[in-house]
């Protein structure tokens, strides 16, 4: 791809942008460790861009930016070896085969979900951005919002229900629509 580097830097982050969450997501799905999925989110992130010389424009750079990423969760995991935090290998090609061959529902989920979390009131919106989109601790939170860490968790498992009622009621919807 033979671009200069200020086209070379708005194509990367205008395309970046549009997947950056998704690769997060992606990453965080194939690791249980959310700060070992951070740093491989970054180390996948640094690959990218000194890769995106190779990138194909026209081509789906969300499915290439997820190659990279899986790529970079198995070599994590054969550099991490027998630790318990890390998926297997195999798991993790298994899990990521799974997870390509499903983005049509993905997409209608994550589409639904957003609209669920947009009809949730403020704190809550407020409570689930601060633990999930900046991975703030929970007792940290916990302090912040002056309440119990007890209840804290309280309030994120009813948050959670709330929102996987939302959307699975807004499937069955749709479905019966079609």
């Amino acid at each position: 791809m033979e671009l200069s580097d200020d086209r070379k830097t708005e194509d990367f982050l205008r395309l970046y942008n549009q997947e950056q969450r998704r690769i997060h997501a992606y990453i965080r799905t194939l690791m249980f460790s959310p700060e070992e999925a951070e740093d491989v989110f970054q180390e996948t992130c640094i690959a990218l861009w000194r890769s995106f010389d190779q990138f194909e424009p026209g081509t789906d750079f969300g499915a290439w930016a997820r190659t990279t990423a899986r790529y970079r969760v198995l070599a994590h995991a054969r550099k991490r070896g027998t630790d318990k935090h890390v998926f297997a290998s195999e798991t993790v090609e298994r899990l990521a085969e799974e997870i390509e061959d499903m983005p049509g529902e993905l997409a209608a989920r994550s589409a639904k979900l957003e609209g669920c979390v947009g009809k949730l009131p403020d704190a809550d919106r407020q409570l689930l951005a601060s633990r999930y989109l900046e991975g703030k601790p929970a007792s940290e939170l916990a302090e912040e919002f002056k309440r119990p860490l007890s209840t804290l968790y309280k309030s994120l498992r009813r948050i959670r229900r709330a929102l996987l009622q939302c959307v699975e009621l807004s499937l069955k919807q749709e479905e019966h629509s079609l």
